[in-house]
């Protein structure tokens, strides 16, 4: 948010993670005290957005830096907070958005009910009886409901009528139970079902699914679902839309916001080929940058490489979910998603450069198909802001000798390429600082080379002496397929456990259990793998251990295939971040933007 004083009081902005780093702050000169604070890096050619309710407003990074630069926590004012503690004996039923509960029975509002987002409830880990918590805002207004009457509570009344409420309190008889089944009946019929193309899908995350806009009027928009929203089975695909729903639609800069019912006319009934080549062509200045990067690949990519019908298109679009650039990989034959392990899906160099010209490629992918010889070693932020390399990115290009290396697509990473017999070695460094690639895998090029076009053995002495001082060997997995039985580790249970009784529990049981949820059984794969990645916070050893136990684990697959998944799933889904242990019938903030403690 932005400070008193600034002229902006009331807007906020966002920043991406990967620009602020924590330091601190001097507020007394006199005495060197000073204060927890956050560094934020600003590009000094891009406008900051700041938004207030429905209002926006842009002003220039200098002006910005003029505003916030050196700021105190005193010029801030945060929105008190209230915590509210309910047990499970409160909860109705679950929609894809919200929870219905109902009111304690100690109460004037005996026989109420009323909705809470799923945004802000969590579960009470100190708790073995299901307890769940609710975490609002003063602004928050709770609207009970009891048949045709509306009462509006304010976040504080809400939180002094619920907090602390134990089990006895929400004992409910048939006639209640009657009431709340025709509430929910009438709440049902406010949702819509929309059968939409499975072509509309651009990718499936965590909790949401990428989506674009049919040809029309609306072509070349994308929108974000969530998941819970998302229906496949025998019939398809389908959404399932409230009628107090907005779509959120967005293309680069511009953005619309649609209602239910607006949405609903601009989707439904469009066929498959509604949703073909709804991209924008490319502006000059896409096709220039893309030049550069065509003349660098065919200047610098080593020609072994070049001469393999190998290549795939790459188009980047902003993650609103990770604040990061997603990749695409697109079939240049097609247009549509490319597959690592298909190479009907790959093209010829020529033909890849020609559709990234046409329909706004910002670079291109090799597949590593396993048969080549070829390998990537993928050092993931080991470039300095110096540009020098880390240690294990400095150790890993001596040992290549002069083998292909390249920047990565962020110009953070550093790719190196060359030949192999093959090693045993898992995918992945449990440090996180090295990937290894030798076959299943794309890899994005820019050509950004340092020198050498050409490609030299991994297997020297030197060259395994720095894989094996990262890479693990790998090793058979115990009880592949055998379910909950087959996990040995305790707290692998535990994690599970955990993930089983959450909100989306049952999604998950359902994936564990063998069922593809997603209508592809790769998509399957990676959707339980990004809820083991929440879980386990990122611990991709656990992650892959509880995957081989489950009735989603194929023995035809190998070990790199769930290895790559599990690295994907990590990059693209946050960490569980258990709830603090609160009173329930207090506030958890005093209105100073502190937190009390």
């Amino acid at each position: 948010m932005m400070p008193k004083g600034s002229g902006y009081e009331g807007y906020a902005y966002s920043i991406f993670n990967d620009r602020i780093k924590e330091g601190t702050i001097t507020t007394d000169l006199n005495s060197d005290t000073r204060e927890r604070a956050l560094v934020i890096r600003i590009s000094d050619n891009q406008n900051v957005e700041l938004r207030s309710g429905e209002k926006t407003v842009e002003i220039e990074p200098h002006e910005f830096v003029s505003l916030v630069n050196e700021t105190t926590s005193d010029k801030y004012e945060r929105e008190q907070r209230y915590t509210v503690g309910f047990p499970h004996e409160a909860f109705i039923k679950e929609y894809e958005n919200s929870m219905l509960l109902a009111m304690p029975n100690d109460t004037k509002y005996k026989g109420y009910v009323y909705y809470l987002p799923q945004s802000v409830i969590t579960e009470d880990k100190y708790s073995d009886d299901g307890t769940l918590i609710a975490n609002i805002g003063e602004s928050f207004k709770i609207t009970l409901r009891k048949g045709e009457e509306r009462v509006e509570l304010s976040a504080k009344e809400y939180a002094e009528l619920v907090g602390d409420k134990k089990a006895d309190k929400y004992g409910r008889d048939d006639s209640e139970m009657n009431e709340y089944r025709e509430q929910q009946s009438e709440d049902d019929k406010k949702w819509s079902t929309i059968a939409v193309s499975e072509n509309a899908v651009i990718a499936n995350y965590a909790n949401s699914t990428l989506f674009k806009m049919p040809k029309g009027e609306y072509a070349r928009f994308v929108y974000y679902i969530p998941s819970g929203m998302v229906r496949k089975d025998e019939n398809g695909l389908s959404l399932r839309i409230p009628e107090d729903f907005t779509a959120h639609l967005k293309d680069g800069d511009e953005k619309k916001d649609l209602s239910a019912q607006e949405f609903i006319a601009a989707i439904e009934g469009k066929t498959d080929e509604d949703y073909e080549s709804v991209y924008r062509a490319p502006s000059e200045e896409a096709k220039a940058q893309f030049a550069k990067v065509e003349a660098q690949l065919r200047r610098n990519v080593p020609e072994e490489m070049r001469n393999k019908p190998n290549w795939v298109v790459v188009r980047t679009r902003e993650n609103n979910d990770t604040g990061r650039l997603d990749k695409f990989l697109i079939n240049p034959h097609t247009g549509k998603f490319a597959e690592s392990d298909n190479p009907e899906t790959w093209a010829d160099f020529n033909t890849a450069c020609k559709y990234a010209k046409e329909n706004g490629g910002v670079c291109l992918a090799y597949a590593l198909d396993g048969k080549d010889g070829i390998a990537c070693i993928d050092l993931d932020g080991c470039m300095q802001e110096n540009d020098d390399f880390s240690d294990i990115a400095q150790k890993a290009f001596v040992a290549a000798s002069g083998s292909y290396a390249e920047k990565s697509v962020s110009g953070k990473g550093l790719h190196i390429f060359g030949k192999t017999k093959g090693a045993d070695l898992r995918s992945f460094s449990k440090d996180k600082t090295m990937e290894y690639y030798q076959g299943g895998h794309f890899i994005a090029m820019t050509g950004d080379n340092y020198g050498s076009s050409e490609l030299r053995s991994f297997d020297t002495p030197e060259m395994q002496r720095v894989l094996e001082s990262k890479l693990e060997k790998r090793t058979e997995w115990k009880n592949t397929g055998k379910g909950v039985e087959g996990l040995s580790a305790m707290d692998d249970r535990e994690m599970l456990d955990r993930a089983f009784k959450a909100k989306n529990g049952d999604t998950v049981k359902r994936l564990y259990n063998g069922e593809d949820l997603r209508g592809n059984h790769s998509n399957s794969d990676m959707s339980l793998m990004n809820y083991l990645a929440f879980w386990s916070n990122h611990d991709i050893d656990q992650m892959l251990r509880v995957f081989s136990t489950s009735g989603l684990y194929r023995a035809e697959k190998p070990q790199s295939y769930y290895e790559h998944t599990a690295i994907k799933a990590v990059k693209g889904t946050p960490v569980y971040t258990p709830p603090k242990a609160s009173n329930t019938n207090k506030p958890s903030g005093n209105g100073n933007g502190k937190d009390g403690k």
